[in-house]
């Protein structure tokens, strides 16, 4: 392909700068088909060819998402984008600001993330307009940190209007934001309770999905699912619930090629519960164990998931059914 050649060219002569501009199509083009570890290595491509200024920052931002979505949970995601939020032309502060939100979001810092993505909206529709899709993705984002915050309603009306962007962007709904926003939409009615509302609308996301992608073996298609096996789970589909977090874990072994990839273990975490519910403590045990020691791996001993997956085992360890 002769962009990959030029960009190779280019970074073997130090031109990091002149690079990036191709080199940024290539990881764009990797990261919507899921191919997040090849997208990376282009990133710290240009990275390590000598880029400067706005290049570098995005180069910056791009490294640290992409990083996250491969599996490799940094220390210094914060301190690497406030510094590409220097460096970025204005147009491009709403995507920094936005992984600093999901940065964030990740660590558990739920009140500094939603004031991230908060001015991500504003400066995404300053610098673009009221109707552009990186507002969309940002408001979609910032439900996400309300949704975990309780606030479903606020959530619902920011899902509401990422979909109402996304009509007007796109003309159209078989896109990959508008099976975003169907997602977080049933992340917010299965909190309300509305198990059948939710359903339909994983169910429709996933449609979107599987035509946009044409393939199931994407990390999308893995989160829409995990969400359907709570729906199914909480609608007293057990065997339902387990069947589809088993495919999830198959999707994602095949996507990310490991074991060890946070987004697995929270999907081990979700099946090993549920094997628990079946009375299957042995299975259930080992699956936890094994989310617990990425959550230790990857998030640290103080992270709001860890703790609460230690508090878990330790309850079931003193209960009835025990794990041990």
């Amino acid at each position: 392909m002769w962009a990959e050649r030029a960009v190779q060219h280019l970074t073997a002569a130090g031109e990091g700068d002149a690079a990036w501009p191709t080199a940024e199509q290539i990881v764009v083009h990797l990261r919507g088909a899921g191919r997040y570890r090849e997208a990376l290595a282009w990133a710290e491509r240009v990275l390590a060819a000598a880029s400067t200024g706005p290049r570098l920052g995005m180069a910056l931002a791009f490294e640290v998402q992409l990083g996250v979505l491969a599996g490799s949970l940094t220390s210094n995601a914060e301190v690497r984008l406030l510094e590409a939020l220097d460096l970025v032309e204005p147009p491009d502060r709403s995507f920094v600001l936005a992984e600093l939100g999901r940065s964030a979001n990740r660590k558990g810092e739920l009140r500094k993330a939603a004031d991230y993505l908060a001015r991500s909206v504003q400066v995404g529709i300053a610098q673009k307009g009221e109707n552009h899709g990186d507002v969309a993705v940002s408001l979609q984002q910032l439900a996400v940190v309300l949704w975990a915050q309780g606030d479903l309603e606020a959530a619902r009306r920011h899902l509401e209007r990422a979909l109402e962007i996304s009509a007007q962007v796109f003309g159209t709904d078989v896109h990959l934001e508008v099976a975003a926003s169907l997602h977080g939409v049933a992340r917010v009615l299965q909190a309300q309770g509305d198990l059948k509302g939710a359903r339909r609308r994983l169910e429709r996301a996933l449609e979107i999905l599987a035509e946009v992608f044409g393939t199931d073996l994407h990390p999308e298609v893995a989160g829409s699912l995990h969400t359907l096996a709570g729906v199914l789970q909480a609608q007293g589909d057990l065997e339902g619930a387990r069947k589809t977090l088993e495919r999830v874990i198959a999707i994602e072994g095949a996507v990310y090629g490991t074991r060890e990839h946070y987004s697995t273990a929270i999907t081990e975490e979700s099946l090993g519960f549920l094997l628990l519910e079946q009375g299957e403590t042995e299975a259930a045990g080992e699956l936890l164990a094994h989310a617990y020691a990425v959550y230790l791996a990857k998030l640290g001993p103080d992270h709001p998931r860890t703790r609460q997956l230690a508090d878990s085992l330790a309850k079931q360890s003193r209960g009835p059914g025990s794990l041990t």
